[in-house]
């Protein structure tokens, strides 16, 4: 993605406590995170139930080498429970200001279909590329590659832990 400001939303909800889906997902924001360049900023917002900021940080934090370390550290401490509802954090997303250049969706996609109308249709109000990520499971692929294709992003899959 291009940009200076890269949001991400992030599934730890119970699904993603099996088949390493959220070792593949720790590994992979740990990566996109260690690899930004400094200038940049990065936002992570994790979802089950609800949603809830990396750190509880609500602000942009700067992508240099102690904000890298800090993420990477906050990251490991994860641990998945609840429901899957990706709303709220991307909510959270749209109101942070300034916007985001892009965000990253990542997820194993077993979420209600219907959520996936409001996230294009919230999208197009400033449009930018959600990237969507999936992990291990792929029941989620359809609406995955839906939102990737009605934003502007792209779609991957990621078919088993760290890659």
């Amino acid at each position: 993605a291009r940009g200076n400001r890269f949001a991400y939303v992030v599934d730890v909800s119970g699904s993603m406590d099996r088949e390493g889906r959220l070792a593949g997902m720790q590994a992979e924001l740990g990566e996109s995170i260690s690899g930004m360049p400094e200038h940049v900023g990065f936002f992570v917002v994790f979802f089950a139930d609800t949603a809830y900021p990396l750190g509880d940080r609500r602000k942009w934090t700067d992508a240099t080498g102690a904000g890298k370390r800090w993420a990477r550290d906050s990251i490991s401490r994860l641990s998945p429970l609840g429901a899957t509802n990706p709303l709220p954090a991307f909510e959270m997303v749209y109101d942070i200001r300034p916007r985001p250049d892009a965000i990253y969706f990542m997820t194993d996609g077993e979420f209600d279909e219907s959520i996936a109308d409001i996230i294009i249709r919230r999208n197009k109000e400033r449009p930018m590329p959600v990237h969507c990520i999936t992990f291990v499971s792929r029941e989620g692929e359809s609406v995955m590659r839906r939102i990737a294709r009605e934003t502007g992003g792209t779609y991957t899959h990621i078919a088993r832990p760290g890659g």
